[in-house]
C-alpha cells in the first residue's frame, strides 16, 4: 500500500472520532447537546449477553426534541419541557427515562443478521449535576441475547436523536468504531470482533 493510501486510510478511520471529541468539548452549555455515545462489548460479568452503554441526553428525548433540526435545545418548541426536566433531581429523571423506554427501544434498533434484537433495560443512570447551566447525561445499560459468531451485528439510530459515536468495550479494541452525524445505519461488525471487557 502507498504512503498516500496508509494516510487517506488513518484519515478515515479517525475523522469521525475527531469530530465527535471536537463537540464534546465544545458542547458546554446545558442546552448544547453533544452526540450520544453507544459503546457495545461482551462484558465478563454478562458472557451470554451482547452488552450496550447508551450515554445520550435523557432531558431531549423525553421533551421530544429533534436534534436533527436544532442544535440548541433553546431555539425547539420543546424547550421549556426540556428546562422543567433539567431541574428534576437524577432519581426522578431516571425514574422517566425507565417508564419511557418501551419507547426509546423502539427509535433504537440493534440488529443482527438484518433482525431485530430484543433488548432488555438493565439499569438507568443520571449524572449528578447540580448546575443547571451545564449538561448532564444519561446513561443506560442495556443488553440483548448473544448474536452468533460471524452474524452481522449493525446499530440503527434514529436522525431526531442527533449524532452518535458507536465504540467497542474491552481493552485493545477500536476507540472509533463507527460515527453516524445525522442517524442512519452503522457499519457491521461481528461478535468476533468484540473485545470481552470488564
Amino acid at each position: 500500500m502507498s504512503l498516500f493510501r496508509k494516510f487517506r486510510c488513518l484519515i478515515t478511520k479517525f475523522l469521525p472520532l475527531s469530530v465527535a471529541l471536537l463537540f464534546q468539548i465544545t458542547a458546554a452549555g446545558a442546552h448544547e447537546l453533544r452526540p450520544a455515545i453507544i459503546d457495545v462489548g461482551v462484558l465478563e460479568g454478562a458472557p451470554d449477553h451482547l452488552t450496550i452503554n447508551l450515554t445520550f441526553s435523557g432531558e431531549a428525548f423525553l421533551a421530544g426534541i429533534d436534534l436533527s433540526a436544532v442544535s440548541n435545545t433553546d431555539d425547539s418548541s420543546g424547550a421549556g419541557m426540556y428546562d422543567e426536566l433539567r431541574a428534576m433531581p437524577p432519581t426522578s429523571l431516571a425514574e422517566r427515562v425507565t417508564s419511557s423506554f418501551a419507547t426509546l427501544s423502539g427509535k433504537v434498533t440493534v440488529k443482527s443478521d438484518g433482525q431485530p434484537l430484543s433488548l432488555e433495560l438493565v439499569a438507568v443512570e443520571v449524572a449528578d449535576e447540580p448546575d443547571l447551566n451545564l449538561a448532564r447525561d444519561t446513561i443506560l445499560e442495556v443488553r440483548s441475547d448473544l448474536p452468533k459468531p460471524g452474524e452481522a451485528i449493525s446499530i440503527e439510530w434514529p436522525p431526531a436523536m442527533g449524532a452518535l459515536l458507536i465504540h467497542q468495550m474491552g481493552a485493545g479494541s477500536n476507540p472509533g468504531t463507527d460515527y453516524l452525524p445525522n442517524g442512519g445505519v452503522s457499519q457491521t461488525f461481528t461478535h468476533a470482533n468484540l473485545q470481552r471487557g470488564r
